[in-house]
C-alpha cells in the first residue's frame, strides 16, 4: 500500500513539473523548468527536451515560394514576428490537415500576414497543390531543414513564432490527440504576440 501511495505522488510531481514544461539537462542531469513552455509532456520526452534546446535559435536554409522561386526569410518577417507552422509532406495527413483547418481560423483573428507556414515537400509542384487545395492565404514556403536540433528530430509538425532576428521562440510540439493543449497555445501566442485576448 505504501508503494502504491509513494508512486502515486511520484506521478503526482512529475506531472506537476511538466505542467511548467521540464527538460533534462544534459550537463548536469538535473530536471530544468522551463515556464514559458506550454508542452503538457513527462521530463526527458524527446519532444520537451527538443523543444527546449531549439528556442532562441537562428533558423537558416534555403527557402523557396509554392512557385519554386528562391526567397528571403527575413522579408517575410520585417514587419513583425509570424506564428509559424512547421511541417512535412510525411506528417500524419490528419494531423496536418487539422492544423491547416486551425490556422485558417486563427488568421481571421490574427491576420494571415502574421502567419507563416514552413514545409518541406520534395518537388514544390506538390505544395503548390496543397496550397491551393487547401485555400491558404497565408505565405507558404518550402524549405528542407532549418538548422535548429527540433527540425532533425523527427519531431512535426510543430509550431513557433519568429520573430525579425529569424530567431524561433515558444515552440510547441503538436499533439493531434490533445486538441485542447494545442488550442491554449494559439491561444496564448495571440494574446501574447499579437495582442489579441483569446
Amino acid at each position: 500500500m505504501k508503494m502504491y501511495v509513494a508512486l502515486k505522488y511520484l506521478y503526482v510531481a512529475s506531472l506537476s513539473l511538466a505542467l511548467f514544461g521540464c527538460h533534462q539537462s544534459k550537463e548536469t542531469g538535473h530536471t530544468v523548468i522551463k515556464p514559458d513552455t506550454l508542452s503538457l509532456k513527462l521530463p526527458g520526452d524527446k519532444h520537451v527536451e527538443l523543444e527546449a534546446i531549439s528556442n532562441g535559435k537562428k533558423i537558416n536554409g534555403k527557402f523557396v515560394d509554392a512557385s519554386g522561386n528562391d526567397v528571403n526569410l527575413q522579408d517575410y518577417v520585417k514587419t513583425g514576428s509570424k506564428l509559424v507552422f512547421r511541417f512535412t509532406e510525411m506528417d500524419c495527413r490528419p494531423c496536418v490537415d487539422q492544423e491547416i483547418s486551425r490556422i485558417k481560423d486563427l488568421s481571421t483573428k490574427i491576420g494571415h500576414k502574421n502567419l507563416l507556414i514552413l514545409a518541406d515537400y520534395e518537388n514544390p509542384r506538390g505544395l503548390k497543390i496543397f496550397v491551393k487545395q487547401n485555400g491558404i492565404l497565408c505565405t507558404v514556403l518550402n524549405c528542407a531543414s532549418l538548422e535548429i536540433p527540433i527540425d532533425s528530430g523527427d519531431v512535426s509538425p510543430y509550431a513557433f513564432v519568429l520573430n525579425r532576428n529569424l530567431i524561433a521562440n515558444h515552440i510547441y510540439t503538436i499533439d493531434r490527440l490533445k486538441p485542447q493543449k494545442t488550442a491554449d497555445y494559439y491561444a496564448k501566442i495571440a494574446n501574447e504576440e499579437f495582442d489579441l485576448k483569446p
